[in-house]
């Protein structure tokens, strides 16, 4: 890192906690129809990562440096969107990961945005990116699933990895989200919430935050 990147970070790391922004400027129920509509990357350059770490450190920290309950729940609400923010996939006319140096820059320049706390604009970004897209997954078939089940026992075989082998093998099917039992047993494991989360305006309270390198 150069010296002149290193001072930006830390001016923004010790810039005043969410300075000029309120509750109005994002609200939970925008985080959660952004993240069912956009999905986000199962993979990122290595050389991104670094810059990702940082913003998640700087959110964290400022959750963790709250100055009352209102500002800690709006730190909450960016640090629970930024996922969303920066790690979405790209949508039509967007860097693919076939064109990595796009793609990096176009996460370092979501990075950067964020580090300015301009996260509104970034989830209007990512709306409009995909909103006329539909994300389905299209679940493979029983026979599918054991085919591939089949393919990675015997790669980890051929490794002499016997036990992931047998784990490849032993693995339960992928469930269909489509089915009666399916939904009832979600239901059972995660019920509804016993009040709306757009109420929650106050948090008890919150682990320290650990001790960040970048930040100090």
């Amino acid at each position: 890192m150069t010296p002149e990147t290193q001072s930006t970070h830390t001016d923004i790391a010790e810039r005043p906690p969410l300075a000029g922004l309120s509750q109005t400027d994002i609200s939970w129920d925008t985080i959660t129809q952004t993240r069912k509509i956009v999905p986000t990357m199962d993979w990122v350059p290595n050389a991104d990562k670094s810059e990702i770490s940082r913003a998640f450190a700087v959110y964290l920290k400022r959750v963790n440096s709250a100055r009352s309950s209102s500002e800690q729940s709006l730190a909450i609400k960016y640090l629970f969107a930024l996922p969303t923010a920066i790690l979405r996939k790209s949508g039509r006319k967007e860097p693919s990961r076939r064109n990595r140096r796009s793609l990096s820059n176009a996460i370092r320049e979501r990075c950067r945005k964020a580090l300015n706390w301009e996260l509104p604009g970034l989830l209007a970004e990512a709306r409009e990116a995909f909103r006329d897209c539909k994300h389905k997954r299209t679940l493979p078939s029983p026979n599918d699933q054991a085919k591939s089940q089949q393919r990675r026992a015997i790669a980890r075989a051929q490794k002499g990895e016997y036990r992931r082998a047998l784990a490849a093998l032993m693995s339960a099917p992928i469930a269909d989200t489509a089915d009666t039992e399916v939904q009832n047993e979600l239901a059972r494991l995660h019920p509804a919430p016993s009040q709306p989360v757009s109420s929650i305006t106050h948090i008890d309270s919150l682990p320290p935050a650990p001790a960040y390198p970048c930040l100090t």
